[in-house]
């Protein structure tokens, strides 16, 4: 398997359609992302991405992407990076839920706004994995209405 077929983005954003690489997609909040992401994590996949990632208070945004890796055949540990990375912003999201809530109403435009910044900001952390794992690239594709590209990763 090569680095390219090892890459899953894990998202609540139907924006993200990557034409290489896969994605998973949950219907639900941020929140139920990093969950998601997390359960990878410690079945052996690394964040390519940081849970956290952008300049807006991260409860704020209801879409949330989060890149991985999967391990080259049996993982042989776990990631402590990415498990403290991924427990910290699970935390950070669970008390301010707790604080002012998890749902927010939103006109549609300001939606297409928050899916819009969500795929930016997966497309500028490309660019710092990128440098980190050579030929790994992910078409995030386009805004067009369609299918996801997806499926649950193998094993789960």
């Amino acid at each position: 398997m090569n680095v390219q077929e090892r890459v899953l983005i894990i998202t609540n954003n139907p924006d993200i359609k990557p034409v290489r690489g896969r994605v998973l997609f949950v219907p639900e909040g941020p929140l139920s992302v990093l969950r998601e992401a997390q359960k990878l994590i410690f079945r052996g996949y690394t964040l390519l991405s940081h849970p956290l990632m952008g300049s807006l208070k991260p409860w704020q945004n209801p879409y949330r992407s989060v890149v991985l890796l999967k391990p080259p055949g049996r993982p042989a540990g776990l990631d402590t990076r990415s498990i403290i990375l991924m427990g910290n912003a699970i935390a950070m999201m669970e008390a301010r839920e707790r604080e002012v809530g998890s749902q927010r109403d939103y006109d549609g435009e300001t939606l297409e706004d928050f899916r819009r910044l969500d795929r930016e900001l997966l497309g500028q952390a490309e660019g710092v994995w990128a440098g980190e794992h050579p030929g790994l690239e992910v078409d995030l594709g386009s805004t067009d209405s369609g299918s996801f590209g997806g499926g649950r990763p193998e094993g789960g």
